[in-house]
């Protein structure tokens, strides 16, 4: 019997909230220095693949950092460096308005489409605390071709799934049963369903 090879790609990811335990001001360094470090293992290893959710985030890098652009444009141009959502910031969707989140789509997106050439397709929504109804609208409604999530989903066990919002639209979803390493997440139904 033949045996095949499984080859898995990691991409680390960026995860950012803008003002959890300290303000914007404070993160931002730590921010800058972030995405410094992520451009030095993108030239260090041609196969090193990076994401950042936030286009603030980016922004404030672009405007301290002018030395940089060329390199996020070729890294992104490459597809080694990528975005998801590439909203401007996370929205909150756990309060919903359909403006605020089509806004923040159309800002983060614009400026990644008129500095990098690129345009994100998934709706990566890492660590919201909720999903509105609407949400396949809004995401396909934004250009965006897929919806990613980790907290939220009550029952069942489909990871991957099509999710119909309530107007009828249809987006492919994934739902992320286990994230932070494998810690089950506060508001991810997980019953006592046993390990493979």
């Amino acid at each position: 019997m033949a045996r095949t090879k499984t080859e898995i790609h990691v991409v680390p990811a960026f995860h950012y909230d803008v003002a959890y335990c300290k303000t914007f001001k404070e993160y931002l360094e730590p921010s800058i220095e972030n995405i410094s470090s992520a451009l030095k293992l993108l030239r260090q290893h041609a196969d090193y693949t990076y994401c950042i959710e936030q286009v603030i985030l980016l922004r404030e890098y672009w405007q301290r950092k002018p030395q940089d652009r060329g390199k996020l444009r070729r890294y992104a141009a490459e597809g080694r460096l990528v975005f998801a959502p590439g909203m401007f910031t996370m929205p909150d969707s756990n309060i919903p308005s359909g403006e605020s989140f089509i806004r923040n789509a159309l800002i983060g997106r614009r400026w990644l489409r008129e500095h990098l050439g690129i345009t994100p397709t998934c709706c990566w929504m890492a660590d919201v605390f909720g999903h509105n109804p609407q949400s396949p609208q809004l995401a396909l409604t934004c250009g965006f071709d897929s919806y990613m999530f980790e907290r939220g989903k009550a029952g069942g066990w489909d990871t991957t799934f099509l999710w119909q919002g309530i107007d009828g639209t249809v987006i492919p979803a994934h739902w992320e049963v286990d994230t932070y390493y494998g810690i089950n997440l506060a508001l991810a139904w997980c019953g006592a369903r046993p390990r493979a």
